[in-house]
């Protein structure tokens, strides 16, 4: 989800922010795995997204048609810095749709910037698990 954040201090203005909404329903032991997580990821680093915030919310999911079936679950939310350039998945593709290859100097460049996040991460007995283009 595209959110923003409301500046009120100073001159009211805002800014955008990503929301993602992670359901957990009843399971206690994924939700605090998710929150803790989340938390323990707040790192400053430029090629870490910026965890703005998380927290629980219990909203209603829907299952199938619009005349009932629906429950209350519980999800974690977290709230990050919204990278408006997308992410390295996007750009891989968009390089296939136009046929073109990546620069061996684009990819050494990306490999070095998840070498120093993850540098960062290892420093702080932080293991990541899932890394991805996405």
């Amino acid at each position: 989800y595209l959110v923003r954040k409301q500046n009120e201090q100073t001159d009211n203005t805002s800014h955008q922010l990503a929301m993602k909404v992670m359901t957990c329903g009843q399971d206690d032991a994924k939700f605090n795995k998710t929150m803790n997580e989340a938390l323990a990821m707040q790192y400053r680093h430029p090629n870490i997204v910026v965890i703005e915030a998380c927290f629980p919310a219990m909203l209603e999911t829907r299952f199938g048609s619009s005349k009932g079936n629906n429950a209350v679950e519980r999800h974690a939310c977290i709230v990050m810095e919204y990278c408006a350039g997308g992410d390295l998945r996007s750009e891989i593709l968009q390089l296939i749709q136009q046929g073109r290859k990546c620069e061996e100097l684009a990819a050494w460049q990306w490999i070095r910037q998840a070498c120093s996040a993850l540098k960062l991460m290892h420093s702080k007995n932080t293991i990541h698990r899932d890394i991805k283009p996405e």
